[in-house]
């Protein structure tokens, strides 16, 4: 086997780079011998000695230390979680190393919170949805076929942002409609909007 493992590192040494470049490639170019056997390693919780693959351990970036088995895996990435606030309700939470920077949110109510804060939706304000209300309070039937027992959507209802950025709705031209209007398109042209 040394044989030739030698001599695959010797046929290697003298080739060209791919013309793509080396990416994808970077496992087939190192020599063989350094991804064979094993290695004596220290478990960073307990300290007893175990083995493992060199090709395991050696050239990888590990998020947690080599450990010896789950139990002391299990108990050395509570070391490594981080305690940050929620940017919502300002709760705290522990966030792994993966999660930082990704999560920044404590529970779905606070993930929709945040997501209409940094990209407000129109139709998601306060002053839409009272008018959405406020409309279906009023109108109890489709608007193009008079249907009563049915699901409702909105047509017509316009929201848009004043001048100091607060949104105004016209509800002027809003008529409530059903599903079944709304994918045939065949409202009358007072709907329409």
């Amino acid at each position: 086997m040394r044989n030739s493992t030698e001599r695959i590192n010797r046929r290697r040494a003298g080739t060209a780079p791919p013309a793509g470049g080396m990416t994808g490639h970077a496992s087939t170019t190192r020599p063989l011998t350094a991804s064979t056997g094993k290695v004596h390693l220290d478990c960073a919780e307990c300290g007893i000695g175990f083995e493992r693959y060199a090709c395991h351990v050696k050239g990888r970036n590990l998020t947690y230390p080599a450990t010896c088995s789950r139990a002391c895996a299990a108990a050395i990435r509570h070391m490594y979680n981080t305690e940050v606030t929620c940017l919502i309700c300002s709760t705290p939470m522990m966030l792994t190393p993966s999660q930082l920077g990704k999560k920044v949110t404590c529970c779905r109510i606070c993930s929709a919170a945040n997501k209409r804060g940094s990209n407000p939706s129109l139709r998601g304000s306060a002053a839409y949805l009272a008018a959405a209300d406020e409309l279906r309070a009023r109108q109890h039937h489709c608007s193009g076929c008079g249907l009563v027992d049915a699901p409702l959507f909105v047509r017509g209802l316009v929201a848009t942002l004043d001048e100091y950025g607060i949104p105004v709705v016209d509800s002027k031209s809003a008529r409530l409609i059903c599903r079944a209007c709304h994918l045939a398109g065949t409202t009358s042209a007072c709907c329409r909007g």
